[in-house]
């Protein structure tokens, strides 16, 4: 299972347009600030061994800038929170499948190629 940024659709899974050919390996698009979304995730892959966490974000500027305070905020609740919710809702599902791995990617180039 693969997510990538955040979707337009709150509370929802759905398909990525990807190119991702690999047996057993479903991709998934949802917005990982969502509570819901992350849940749904969890409770649809419940035979995942292994979560990639690939969403990220990067807002480019200076702390005194005009939005500032809301751009970090941003990247606290993808890049940190986001990361953790998914860690945390998949951690039960790894257990129940005798163990498996979170890989998180952590780039600003992961925004630029999903989006391809």
């Amino acid at each position: 299972m693969t997510q990538s940024g955040r979707s337009q659709a709150r509370g929802r899974v759905e398909p990525p347009r990807s190119n991702i050919a690999l047996p057993g390996v479903v991709p998934v698009k949802l917005d990982v600030t969502d509570r819901a979304a992350v849940a749904a995730a969890a409770d649809t892959a419940r035979d995942v061994t292994l979560l990639i966490n690939n969403a990220g974000i990067a807002r480019f500027g200076g702390l005194m800038d005009d939005g500032a305070l809301e751009a970090l905020r941003d990247h606290f609740e993808t890049n940190v929170f986001g990361m953790l919710s998914m860690s945390r809702a998949f951690a039960r599902n790894l257990a129940r499948n005798g163990g498996g791995a979170i890989l998180n990617v952590l780039s600003v180039f992961t925004d630029e190629f999903t989006r391809r």
